[in-house]
């Protein structure tokens, strides 16, 4: 086993190395030329977020596509750089947390992670649940290094902020870290003459460095005027959006709503097998290891965290694959501990079985992604929508004036992307529809609706790109529609058709549009 550990390691270590590689070439899809977009629009337009360009994601989220925009590129090159940057710097941070528990342990869970999200696809790719383990990371780290309790609690306070202003949360794990951080530093303190710092001092300090991320949102949103707009959003829209089952896009009731939230939570997404795995691991490490109390303590923290992000996506009311994310970068990490070097005196058969358990898991979750295998059999990187993209980006780059405004009738079927290619200014602030059919008896739905149709009458946009047929997943169950007369009536009067193509269709104001 001690021969066979390392080759297996380091044949996921080649097969990461390749994947690494080839993905450079993958091309952004899904939400992330949204976000980017946005970014864009912020940094290049000088937009101001929710008042000029509606959306309901976090100033953090503009913050880090901000800077992806300005240190990369909006192109699909600087998302690929950024996003591997981001790896990177995760897996080095899991790995020096991690080495304490030795250093198979460590490598497991860093070539199985990156693996799983290399697996996971392009769509899935930067999404805000895989950022946010960055912070997250590094407060673990923070945590398990020699020093001042209450420095330590500053920075964990800090980092997990940091997490929480991308998604509010990312702060579910907050609590275990300081748990841990209140018993390590009683722990630490024995056979010390200084008593260690007490409870509410670490509470005082996790809250004063949490607080700093939020501050720094807070003082954004005043000085750039945006405030008001954030508020508005946040107090009326979020509920509405968080009573959606997203991975239907179907409204229900209360009661459904609550079933769905523990059938899925229940069965921990995507790659259930490594909470299995995770138990076995646990158990390894606590039970059957020669490891001493400081380690066990990482050990419990491990556990902690990932018992945490499994309850994780049910805040958001939401169960995509990527909102999995944090808890299967916890789960696989307590997975690894299977491999922990455990006690001679046991015998040989029952060290044998947790490094079989994780084994299982790898060969049943672990594979090479479909994009990879595409580019080994010689058929290229991905195609954003299968052409539709890059289709509807060249008619507007080779049609659009300087100053003709675009509105897209889309949210992720690709009509933004082609708009971030293209960089096409948008007519209103609504850069996608989404909102405009979901609780359409709700007044404030009504309230955007009208305010996306006066503001088309006042910006009079050039083309309107709307994308029709299966590429537009639309909302269903009570109170949804699909319709919306005040826009078709405004499309069949003031526009006709000039470009059709892969589920699009172009529309360009008529020179002279009836009375």
């Amino acid at each position: 086993m001690r021969k066979a550990v390392p080759i297996c390691l380091g044949a996921l270590g080649v097969l990461f190395a390749l994947v690494f590689c080839f993905s450079l070439r993958w091309r952004m899809e899904h939400d992330s030329p949204i976000m980017l977009y946005l970014a864009y629009l912020i940094d290049q337009r000088h937009c101001v977020p929710y008042r000029d360009v509606f959306d309901m994601n976090t100033p953090a989220t503009y913050a880090l596509n901000v800077l992806i925009g300005r240190c990369t590129g909006y192109g699909d090159l600087g998302f690929r750089i950024a996003d591997l940057s981001i790896l990177s710097a995760l897996l080095v941070t899991t790995w020096l947390w991690m080495r304490r528990l030795g250093a198979a342990v460590a490598w497991c869970a860093v070539l199985v992670f990156g693996l799983l999200y290399f697996r996971m696809g392009v769509g899935d790719s930067l999404q805000r649940d895989y950022v946010l383990i960055l912070p997250i990371s590094v407060a673990m780290l923070v945590s398990v290094t020699r020093g001042n309790s209450i420095v330590k609690s500053l920075l964990v306070g800090l980092f997990f902020g940091l997490a929480a202003m991308i998604k509010p949360h990312a702060a579910i794990g907050l609590p275990v870290a300081l748990a841990y951080l209140y018993f390590d530093a009683r722990e630490s303190a024995v056979d010390k003459p200084k008593p260690p710092p007490g409870l509410w001092v670490l509470v005082a300090a996790v809250a004063a460095g949490f607080a700093v991320p939020c501050l720094i949102c807070l003082y954004y949103l005043v000085r750039v005027g945006a405030l008001s707009s954030f508020l508005d959003m946040a107090v009326h829209y979020w509920p509405l959006y968080r009573g959606l089952a997203v991975e239907s896009h179907n409204v229900s009731g209360p009661i459904a709503m609550a079933y769905f939230f523990a059938q899925d939570t229940a069965s921990f997404g995507p790659f259930a097998v490594w909470a299995l795995v995770a138990v076995v691991g646990v158990i390894t490490a606590l039970m059957h290891s020669e490891l001493h109390a400081p380690r066990r303590r990482l050990v419990l923290l491990m556990a902690g965290t990932a018992i945490a992000y499994a309850i994780y996506p049910v805040f958001a009311g939401e169960f995509w694959d990527y909102h999995w994310l944090p808890f299967i970068y916890f789960s696989v990490a307590a997975g690894s501990l299977c491999l922990v070097r455990q006690r001679v005196t046991r015998e040989r058969s029952d060290k044998l079985l947790p490094v079989l358990v994780l084994t299982l898991a790898i060969l049943i979750t672990v594979r090479p992604p479909i994009l990879f295998v595409h580019q080994v059999e010689g058929f290229g990187a991905n195609i954003p929508r299968g052409g539709r993209v890059d289709a509807i980006a060249s008619y507007l780059k080779t049609h659009m004036n300087p100053t003709d405004t675009v509105q897209p009738l889309d949210w992720t079927g690709g009509a933004v992307h082609a708009m971030l290619i293209a960089r096409a200014r948008p007519a209103t602030r609504f850069v996608y529809d989404f909102h405009f059919y979901h609780n359409v008896s709700d007044p404030y739905i009504q309230g955007l609706r009208k305010q996306f149709m006066a503001q088309l009458a006042f910006a009079k946009p050039r083309f309107m790109i709307e994308i029709v047929g299966a590429p537009k997943p639309w909302v269903s169950g009570a109170d949804t529609t699909r319709s919306f007369p005040e826009l078709r009536r405004l499309l069949n009067s003031a526009y006709s058709p000039v470009r059709r193509g892969n589920s699009f269709v172009i529309y360009e104001r008529n020179v002279h549009p009836p009375s």
